[in-house]
């Protein structure tokens, strides 16, 4: 019970602190410091919320120091770094903090005032946190006398805010002593006042509720527990989306940083029924509003509302200045109020999914998988169909998926037998999976026995996972998982080839995977672009072009003639893709026999402005290519600060005249994740991007920020990517046995795809893993 009740006290103060949240103004050292603590009070990473909290006690002191704090302000400034010193556990320098407010309170307003009250109240709720019930009672009990002389506080309700923060406060003490019956009473209490004062969709109600299920789950009265823990995550959730219907894309996106570590923490403590459905409406939640919020446009907006988005999407493709982005997309929303169109994101199916909504998806012998991170560690929650909730399941050797080769997971390859030489080759785990004792050892910890022995009892049962963070980026379908099949020599069996396993954004695809596409075929295959090009002449031939509606083969071997006398220097950095070239050409050849349009563009052909004008009405969209991603590491060692559009620029795909582009933003020749996620693609049922490190992107709160995003932003279905560098004549044996399966055989996607992984690894050239695994297929139609 001690471990709940310190719990209870960290909820506690996370309650008080957010009640007490204040709009500081233009001053730079407070904005600095309000920025950090809204960090360290959402982020789930030990790590981050310490030196969020270390960072937000300077700014804050640098604040006081500078002089600029205006004299109204100082007191909430005192009390804010008091409580930024609380949450690190530093309860001296705390209470010297707010000693400061006290001595300022009473300076200006008197020892016989509410406000010094308050103050003595503050200083209470510290030593209770500290673990001092005793000290902190006898300033409680001083602060009620002082309210009792200015008749005003707690008992008359004058004074609601400091009524709400006294039981706050007496909460804390009387877990501390145990008496947690007696504390319940004062939650019950503190939960319909904080209610009643900022409203049931607040954040600040979800916290007060949170507290009251823990402390009855520390009776282990788990019915309430359930209870009123669903009572908050429907409050917080019901107030996100309320907070999004009135929020531009810009405003969405600022406030989920600072709102997603609620449902994380939810997710990691809650009870596994909340925690599956926190998973379902967080994973993704931005780029689904996103796409909510586009359907919403393209019913109820007008030719000039049309072109005010064009412009937005143009000023933040550009990245030139997203404040203006973010004016026209507020007044976008304006002009849509005054036609009548309000914008309810709750009202879209896609975002109101819940755990009994998966599981009625399910076969009785399927598993959906739905990977969490939170507190630096990975989760897995499983559901079946006959289950009567979720399974949580905490992952072992979390180490393994930091992403590095650290010293731990070293010793690990060590022990199954690998060699210094042979781990020196490894840069990352995806990496390390192209070895077969390597492979082992990381499926057994991913498909560890807690999960395995719930896997289907047939071969027929599917696995429906959804990976999260840095699963993202290891090919789990892959990885061989059973105790029988360690033998370094023999075959790699794979997940893959005892159970069909769908990988998906999220199980929520499950519910919503029900979109239907034209039965006509209309396919647009770009492929080997002339990447020395020049621009301008890229423009010219694209409106030559026609928008795709005439085969282009004749133009492709003048096009390589061109290129094999064209400049040495720049065709080594970029190199040319011959391969690529027959690539399309042998799926064209494959689909004219299904009767289906197809618009081939190579060469010259193969570039931005092509792919904007043809794209939109292709429901196939094929592009080899050259892919591109700049790491984190790489952003950081830019002067210009990192925003989530830029994010957005530092993954792409290089089209015609990428390399003599002149870099001019729109149609430079390098066709950004920014770029494309603008783009209407709805119609694209399938997208296959042959080329190296699509997959690849950015982490953050809302998933990965990469091709696969921006491709799902413009309204994509079922995509294919790549998980690291990639060569040029397996990708084309890989992709042409893929449309093969899909449109001459019939098969499904899924079907059609782990098909052709299969032709790969029974064709010797291509047995080997780093050429097999290269590939994953995301959101593949459910069978």
């Amino acid at each position: 019970m001690k471990k709940q009740l310190a719990v209870i006290s960290v909820l506690l103060t996370c309650a008080v602190c957010h009640a007490q949240n204040t709009l500081w103004g233009e001053v730079s050292f407070l904005e600095k410091a309000d920025y950090f603590w809204s960090v360290s009070r959402f982020s789930d990473d030990h790590e981050i919320v310490g030196a969020a909290i270390d960072s937000a006690s300077v700014y804050y002191s640098k604040a006081i120091e500078s002089g600029t704090v205006r004299e109204d302000l100082l007191p909430s400034v005192y009390l804010r770094l008091g409580y930024c010193h609380a949450m690190h556990g530093r309860f001296t320098e705390s209470v010297r903090w707010n000693l400061l407010r006290l001595k300022n309170i009473s300076e200006k307003y008197g020892e016989d005032s509410p406000e010094y009250a308050y103050s003595l109240l503050s200083i209470a709720n510290v030593y209770s946190l500290a673990g001092d019930a005793d000290r902190a009672e006898a300033l409680m009990e001083a602060a009620l006398s002082v309210y009792g002389k200015s008749g005003a506080g707690p008992f008359n309700g004058a004074d609601t805010i400091a009524r709400i923060d006294f039981l706050k406060t007496r909460i804390n003490i009387k877990c501390e002593r145990q008496k947690v019956r007696s504390a319940i009473r004062d939650a019950k209490e503190a939960v319909r006042l904080v209610g009643d004062y900022y409203g049931k969709s607040s954040q600040q109600y979800a916290d007060e509720v949170l507290v009251l299920s823990a402390l009855y789950g520390a009776m282990d009265y788990d019915p309430l527990a359930i209870k009123w823990a669903s009572e908050a995550y429907d409050s917080y959730a019901v107030g996100v989306m309320k907070r999004f219907s009135t929020m531009s894309d810009d405003a969405r996106r600022r406030y989920w940083n600072y709102a997603s570590g609620y449902f994380h923490r939810i997710a990691k403590e809650g009870s596994p029924e909340i925690a599956y459905n926190s998973v379902l409406f967080s994973k993704g939640i931005l780029l689904n509003t996103a796409r909510a919020y586009t359907e919403f446009l393209y019913a109820n907006a007008d030719s000039t509302i049309m072109e005010d988005y064009r412009r937005m999407n143009s000023i933040i493709v550009s990245g030139k200045d997203d404040s203006v982005a973010d004016s026209l997309d507020q007044v976008i929303m304006r002009k849509l109020a005054a036609k009548g169109a309000i914008f309810s994101p709750d009202k879209y199916d896609d975002l109101n999914v819940s755990w009994e909504d998966v599981r009625s998806c399910l076969e009785d012998d399927d598993l959906a998988i739905e990977f969490f991170s939170a507190d630096s560690g990975y989760y897995a929650l499983l559901l079946k169909r006959r289950w009567n909730k979720p399974l949580l399941i905490d992952l072992p050797d979390n180490y393994y998926f930091n992403g590095t080769m650290d010293g731990k997971f070293r010793q690990i390859l060590k022990e199954s037998g690998i060699t210094d030489g042979s781990i020196g080759r490894f840069k990352d785990i995806d990496s390390a999976l192209t070895d077969k004792r390597a492979a082992v050892y990381i499926g057994k910890s991913i498909w560890c026995k807690r999960i395995r022995r719930h896997f289907p009892k047939t071969s027929e049962g599917r696995i429906f996972v959804s990976p999260d963070e840095k699963l993202n980026f290891i090919g789990m379908e892959y990885l061989p998982f059973s105790d029988k099949m360690q033998d370094p020599e023999s075959q790699i069996y794979c997940l893959s080839d005892i159970y069909p396993v769908y990988r998906l954004s999220s199980t929520r695809e499950l519910v919503s995977e029900k979109r239907k596409h034209d039965s006509s075929v209309v396919a647009g295959l770009y492929g080997s672009p002339d990447f020395a090009r020049p621009t301008s002449v890229v423009n010219r031939l694209a409106s030559e072009a026609g928008g795709g509606n005439r085969r282009l083969a004749d133009k492709v071997f003048e096009n390589m003639l061109e290129l094999n006398s064209g400049n040495k220097r720049y065709m080594a950095q970029v190199p040319y893709l011959p391969a690529a070239v027959r690539e399309v050409h042998g799926i064209d050849s494959i689909l004219a026999k299904t009767g289906a349009t197809v618009h081939i563009f190579t060469g010259r052909y193969a570039s931005e402005p092509v792919f904007r004008i043809a794209s939109g009405n292709e429901n196939i969209i094929h592009l080899a290519t050259h892919g591109y991603y700049r790491s984190l590491l790489e952003i950081s060692e830019d002067s210009d600060p990192v925003s989530d559009s830029d994010l957005m620029s530092r993954s792409g795909l290089m089209m015609a005249g990428a390399i003599r582009s002149g870099r001019d933003g729109k149609d430079d020749g390098i066709m950004t994740s920014g770029e494309i996620a603008s783009m209407d693609l709805r119609s694209a049922d399938m997208v296959v991007l042959s080329a190296c490190n699509t997959g690849s992107g950015y982490i953050a709160d809302d998933g990965i920020y990469g091709l696969q995003r921006a491709f799902k932003m413009a309204g994509a279905r079922s995509i294919i990517v790549s998980l690291r560098k990639i060569a040029d004549e397996p990708a084309e044996f890989m992709m042409r046995t893929f449309y093969q399966n899909r449109y001459l055989l019939g098969m499904s996607k899924y079907d059609a795809f782990m098909g052709a992984v299969r032709a790969m690894r029974n064709t010797e050239k291509w047995s080997a893993p780093d050429y097999w695994t290269s590939f994953i297929l995301i959101d593949p139609d459910i069978q």
